[in-house]
This record gives structure tokens, sequence and C-alpha cells, in this order.
């Protein structure tokens, strides 16, 4: 190994170490930019639409995260103009479908009623509502576990596999 190499592998490691508990904090409700992406109805829809799919418990729930926040924010800056679109037809289109099935809309159904129009966008012959259901589902359950609640309540280590050196070793060869 030479010198130019082993400098290099000591800068990266020297960057990775101070850019790493950045790239390790979880994102937080208040934390995320505002975006204009959705109109104010838009947005009301799609936090009931997460909630529906990750409900409040004794854990937060999607909506109570601000998982709808990082939807937008994701459709806005890393997916296509041809999933925003589609994105927000579903919006329309579950709004309606609401209005044919329960003769209200989406904001009046109860959680059992919501929770089944989510459950049948996987069975629609549309391919738009598909498409919708399979992003907001997909959405949803990413926002939820990149969340800092969801990395601080089950452990996450972003970097696991720490070296310790000294182990004293009981009989058996258990720690």
């Amino acid at each position: 190994m030479n010198r130019r190499s082993i400098l290099k592998t000591l800068g990266t490691t020297a960057i990775a170490a101070v850019a790493l508990p950045t790239w390790a904090k979880g994102w937080t409700k208040e934390g995320l930019p505002s975006t204009n992406f959705f109109s104010v109805n838009e947005q009301s829809l799609t936090q009931l639409l997460v909630e529906a799919i990750i409900p409040e418990t004794d854990t937060p729930g999607a909506a109570s995260l601000g998982v709808d926040k990082f939807i937008a924010l994701m459709l806005k800056d890393c997916h296509s103009q041809e999933d925003q679109t589609a994105f927000k037809k579903g919006l329309v289109e579950i709004e309606s479908v609401a209005k044919e099935t329960f003769d209200k809309p989406f904001a009046n159904c109860s959680m059992a009623q919501k929770q089944h129009l989510i459950e049948g966008l996987a069975v629609y012959d549309d391919s738009e509502l598909k498409k919708f259901g399979g992003l907001l589902k997909y959405l949803t359950i990413r926002g939820f576990k990149h969340s800092e609640y969801y990395y601080t309540a089950t452990g996450f280590e972003f970097a696991p596999g720490k070296y310790v050196g000294c182990v004293e070793l009981n009989e058996g060869g258990q720690e």
C-alpha cells in the first residue's frame, strides 16, 4: 500500500465521521421544508390517507409524524412528472370513489371505510389507481420508517457493528 492510497482512505474516513451523524439524524415533522406541491384540500386528503394506512394507537400514527409532508416533498423533489400527475389524479379518484361507495366525502368516512377504500386500490382495473395506491402505500411506509420516532423507538443504528476488541468470554464461548 502506498502513501497516497493511505491518505485517501484517511481523508474519506474523516469526512464520513463528520457527515455520518448528520445523515443519521431522522427527520422531524417540523424539520421538513414546506412545499407548495399540494393544494390545501390535497394536503388534508393525503393526511387522512396516511392516517388510515398507519393509524395512531399507543404509538404515533403517520399523520402525527408528518408523513403527508414527507410525501409532498418526495413527490416534488424525487419523482417524475408522470408520478406526480398520477398521485394527484389518484387523490381526485379516491374522493369520487368514496362518494360513490359511501355517499359521503372521504373525510367523513369511518376509519374502517377509509381502510376499505385504500385496500381496494390494489384490485381496481384502472392502472392509474393501482399506481396511486402503490405509491401512496410505499411513500407512507417509507416516511414512517424514516422518521425520528421510528429510529429512536426501534433502536436503529445507522452505522451498526462497532468493533469491541477486548471482550471477556464466559464458559461456552458466550459473552
